[in-house]
């Protein structure tokens, strides 16, 4: 019975580095990697046993097999951890043979030089235990020990240089766990017993046990070797197992059975029987109870058929794609127990594939995962990739997988599906982890395949339906913003008239001040004031007085126009004859009729006509615009003034032979500053406002003004009521 504490400690270690080289082993037996490590893992456990029974050895010949064993072991340990770190951590190195052999010639000497009496010469008895006298094959080991662990480290520590990522976490892990292993037993079982220290040769196993925490904590966190779903299992196992035996042992105390002894053998029997009991029934005792529990909490199954049903009613009914998006990820996530499900939804202009409304990080169109998608009809599994990407061949595929597990991790993704159109990927639908923390079965993936082109189909259709929403509200938007400039331009407008108004108001008042004063002294010249002027003076100043005329008439026309604009056109009504008026106007304009030969006529009511009420000179200034212009665009014929009156109303036309009016050009005659081409040929001095001004006078009184003609050279008629 082994009760040194020493070697109690050696066992365990033993037992440690059993269950993690079974593990690895297991896990993968086909990788070389695996094999060497767990190579390594029982060469350890034969070095702690080893050196235990070399301990508890009764005899000379027993001690000295023992030393040679578990030097052995050493040696083991030495070459497996050389071809693992030579290989680690990719899947698949290729080695050529040659280099394996030279590997294999100093491992296989040294092996052969272990059992030979160069190596161990013999065995004293010292008051603390043992001691070897070495002899000096143990000097050409230790130098193969040195040789091969250095140049293991060394390899491991380039490759943790060149990797990225979990990959690097795990070489570290793994350089930092063997380095202290080595560290500590190349101190007290190499060394020590070179310069004739054996007392503490029991201390080197003792420090892998760093060495199992160290690839523990790698296996747990960094994913070492994929097995850290069977290293959870077990561990479970052995803490079910631990549990269960102390409560069971525990509880046969208190009931008083073996005689009050925890460690009697029959207890130790039944508590560790009660213990894998429990074990053997725990999983489906789990699975009953969890079908049981399977209608209340979330842990039950999806019933996939409803699920395919409410898409199908979301699909049909959802015309917005917001709506969509919204609706078929809540059911997603409900239907399927998950902690959320998304859908990624292109954004051509930005390059980036972003779930609306949300402050979740864009999945970029060059990142690893759209590259991936893009050319894959399967779903994205997370946690495959994850296996994946630890059994690749090589670092540059390894580099690749580690960048897209990233970017699923980074967005909380677990499984992930493309949504294509006409060959072009427009979106992503995924789901994140189950919230009963269980794997994604191959049923619910094939679901999720069923459901992406239903819900690529749908966002094609609403997209339409969203663009057309969009297209109305920019349409509205832009619609006021024009309406709002037009506002602000007609309002602008509308101040710059006020004060050109303004301006020719002004300047019209100032301007016929000065005219007023020319016209004058020219009469009084003309009428012999100044006294006798010859007859070519006489002429000239004729020119200057009708001139003048021309302009104050000129400066009436822009005063007009300022007070129409301006609102002040006042209305000084009065009873008067319109025939009076026609015939003081035709009277006027005698002369240029007269100098162009044509021919007059007024045409008056057959009847006495009463007087009418209107503004009398600015009646008169109409019919004075409408005989003129119909003698100045008239070069040979006539122009006819008729009047007539209904029971209301008084009619006043003006026609005349002349040149005529196109049709198209009719409308704009009443506008201002607005000319016919043809008449602007003939008079180049005309201001475009006479007839604006007539209907502006017109319509103050209530009337109504017109023009009529049937082409050009065809003559043409005005008229008013």
């Amino acid at each position: 019975m082994i009760s040194d504490p020493r070697d109690i400690l050696l066992f365990v270690i033993a037992f440690l580095n059993i269950v993690l080289g079974f593990l690895v082993l297991i896990r993968k037996r086909r990788s070389w990697v695996n094999i060497f490590f767990s190579l390594l893992a029982f060469s350890i456990v034969l070095w702690s046993i080893g050196l235990s029974c070399f301990r508890n050895a009764t005899d000379f010949d027993s001690a000295i097999l023992w030393a040679r064993l578990y030097y052995l072991a050493a040696a083991i340990i030495a070459y497996s951890f050389l071809m693992f770190g030579l290989m680690f951590p990719y899947a698949k190195i290729k080695f050529r043979w040659w280099k394996h052999i030279l590997i294999l010639i100093p491992f296989i000497a040294s092996c052969i030089l272990v059992f030979t009496k160069y190596h161990v010469e013999a065995i004293f008895i010292q008051p603390w235990g043992k001691d070897v006298i070495l002899g000096w094959g143990y000097v050409a080991y230790t130098m193969y020990m040195v040789m091969y662990m250095g140049a293991a480290f060394v390899s491991m520590w380039k490759k943790g240089r060149e990797s990225v990522g979990i990959r690097k976490m795990q070489i570290r892990y793994v350089l930092l766990g063997t380095l202290i292993a080595t560290i500590g037993g190349s101190i007290f079982n190499l060394f020590y017993p070179l310069v004739g220290n054996y007392q503490f040769i029991w201390l080197g196993p003792l420090f892998t046990f760093l060495l199992v925490v160290f690839i523990a904590y790698a296996i747990i966190r960094y994913r070492l070797m994929n097995i850290r779903l069977i290293l959870s299992r077990i561990m479970r196992y052995i803490f079910t197992f631990a549990t269960t035996f102390v409560i069971v042992d525990i509880t046969l105390y208190f009931f008083g059975a073996f005689e009050l002894n925890l460690t009697n053998t029959k207890s130790v029997v039944i508590s560790s029987l009660f213990a894998v009991f429990i074990i053997i029934l725990h999983d489906p005792l789990q699975r009953f109870f969890g079908k049981i529990t399977a209608n209340i909490f979330f842990r039950g199954s999806s019933d996939y058929q409803k699920l395919l049903q409410e898409i199908g009613h979301i699909i049909v009914e959802e015309v917005s794609q917001d709506g969509l998006v919204s609706s078929v990820s809540k059911n997603l996530r409900d239907q399927l127990k998950v902690q959320h499900a998304h859908i990624w939804i292109l954004d051509e202009e930005k390059g980036v594939f972003t779930v609306r409304n949300s402050n979740l990080p864009k999945i970029g169109t060059n990142s690893p995962l759209v590259s991936l998608l893009e050319h894959s009809r399967d779903s994205l599994v997370t946690e495959e990739v994850e296996l994946a990407q630890n059994q690749v061949p090589d670092k540059k595929e390894y580099i690749r997988l580690d960048a897209l597990v990233k970017e699923l991790r980074r967005c909380n993704i677990a499984l992930a599906r493309r949504v294509m159109l006409d060959g072009k990927l427009i979106a992503i639908s995924t789901l994140g982890p189950k919230r009963s923390k269980d794997i994604f079965d191959e049923e619910l993936i094939k679901i999720f395949d069923v459901i992406a082109p239903q819900i690529a189909t749908a966002l094609s259709r609403t997209k339409l339906y969203d663009e057309a929403q969009q297209f109305t509200v920019k349409l509205k938007k832009e619609v006021d913003e024009a309406t709002s400039d037009l506002l602000k331009a007609n309002v602008r407008l509308k101040q710059l008239d006020q004060s050109k108004s303004e301006f020719l108001s002004i300047a019209a008042h100032q301007l016929r001040t000065p005219i007023t004063g020319i016209k004058g002294y020219i009469s009084m010249f003309l009428e012999g004031d100044f006294g006798k002027i010859s007859d070519p003076q006489r002429i000239e100043l004729e020119k200057i007085y009708r001139s003048s005329d021309r302009l104050t008439r000129l400066i009436d026309v822009f005063l007009n126009v300022s007070r129409i604009e301006t609102g002040r056109l006042d209305l000084k009504k009065e009873n008067f004859s319109l025939v009076g008026i026609i015939e003081e106007v035709v009277g006027d304009l005698g002369q240029q009729a007269k100098k162009k030969n044509l021919e007059i006529t007024v045409q008056k009511p057959d009847k006495e006509m009463l007087e009418v009420c209107a503004d009398k000179d600015k009646i008169h200034d109409v019919v004075m615009n409408l005989i003129d212009n119909s003698i100045k665009y008239t070069e040979k014929g006539w122009v006819n003034i008729r009047v007539s009156r209904s029971k209301s109303l008084v009619t006043l036309e003006v026609k005349d032979s002349g040149i005529g009016i196109d049709p198209n050009e009719i409308v704009k005659l009443f506008q201002k500053f607005s000319r016919s081409e043809a008449v602007t040929r003939i008079h180049t001095g005309g201001s475009g406002l006479g007839l604006f001004i007539a209907k502006k006078i017109i319509e103050a009184h209530g009337g109504r003004i017109w023009a009529e003609s049937e082409g050009k050279d065809k003559g043409s008629m005005f008229t008013f009521t």
